[in-house]
């Protein structure tokens, strides 16, 4: 049961006693009230200010204990400008009870959301990757990369961490946080040597434009795009959606910002043929993965589904 009072928590509170355990349960329960029609729709909002982007979510989910609503507010600027910070993204997240709309919460979201990022990768794994999957490239080095990394490997018998991105000093720091973390992992160049080995693929950049060329992906490979989540983000060959099996996050939302509405834009995808969303699949209302053989692409945007559910893991915590 959630307490009535009204709390303020900052970034450091809302994850110091969150374990990557607690936010997969939490996402995927949310995940599966969203499939079986218990969620509530909202919106998203982009403003743009000088330097940088306020991204606006809302929607929630019908919990008994109450139902919530959260309204998060995440600016984005840029690296230079806040001073070459670590973290770029700062922001707040209004949770309130869609019983009676009280406010319970005002929680300071930008750790959060890496977390909450993490464990959507991990939930999307555990019910699109192929069961005997083992080798994970991930490309990127910031702090989602490291996160869904870690997540992913709570729900995966994941043997070997492949570490890519542009700047070799970043993959070589990535690694040695991954190796401390227990994993074993090397690094590469090119994206196409790791995705000659991989069966799980993560990007989680700021990418404008694709990472590797379709060609490259070996059948059977599921791709968890986590990075596209604004106008003009690209991480995957458009190619590559058009003979996969593609599952989003919300496909009205992958539509406008994900890698789903490039595909589209370029003519290479129907709408209509992406397979389900997440929730659909965690709620057993839709298959995910049809063979071993067939490539998966989950389109990940970020949803107020998923903000949902780690609100409440952080007021029950």
């Amino acid at each position: 049961m959630i307490s009535g009072e009204f709390r303020v928590i900052d970034d450091e509170d809302a994850i110091r006693n969150l374990t990557i355990e607690d936010a997969i349960a939490g996402v995927e329960e949310g995940f599966r009230l969203a499939g079986m029609g218990l969620a509530y729709s909202g919106g998203r909002t982009l403003v743009r200010v000088d330097n940088g982007t306020f991204h606006i979510v809302s929607g929630g989910l019908r919990y008994a204990d109450p139902p919530l609503v959260v309204t998060k507010v995440n600016g984005r600027f840029d690296r230079t400008h806040l001073g070459g910070v670590e973290s770029t993204v700062r922001g707040v997240m209004l949770v309130s009870s869609g019983e009676d709309g009280r406010p319970l919460a005002l929680i300071g979201s930008a750790r959060l959301t890496v977390l909450r990022t993490a464990a959507v990768a991990a939930v999307a794994s555990k019910y699109l990757a192929p069961r005997d999957a083992s080798v994970l490239l991930v490309i990127g080095t910031g702090r989602v990369a490291r996160a869904a990394t870690v997540a992913i490997h709570h729900v995966q018998a994941i043997q070997r961490v492949i570490v890519s991105g542009r700047d070799p000093r970043k993959r070589q720091r990535l690694a040695r946080s991954l190796r401390e973390a227990g994993l074993r992992v090397k690094t590469v160049a090119h994206v196409a040597d790791g995705l000659a080995e991989a069966d799980i693929v993560v990007t989680a950049t700021a990418s404008t434009s694709p990472w590797f060329q379709a060609v490259d992906v070996r059948p059977g490979t599921t791709i968890l795009a986590l990075g596209s989540d604004a106008p003009g983000k690209q991480e995957l060959p458009p190619e590559i959606l058009a003979h996969a099996g593609v599952v989003t996050d919300s496909t009205a939302q992958c539509l406008l910002v994900g890698e789903l509405g490039h595909a589209v834009r370029a003519n290479l995808l129907a709408v209509e043929k992406v397979r389900a969303e997440l929730g659909a699949i965690v709620a057993g209302q839709a298959r995910g993965r049809m063979s071993n053989e067939e490539n998966i692409v989950f389109d990940s945007t970020g949803t107020a589904i998923a903000d949902a559910a780690m609100a409440r893991a952080v007021l029950r915590n």
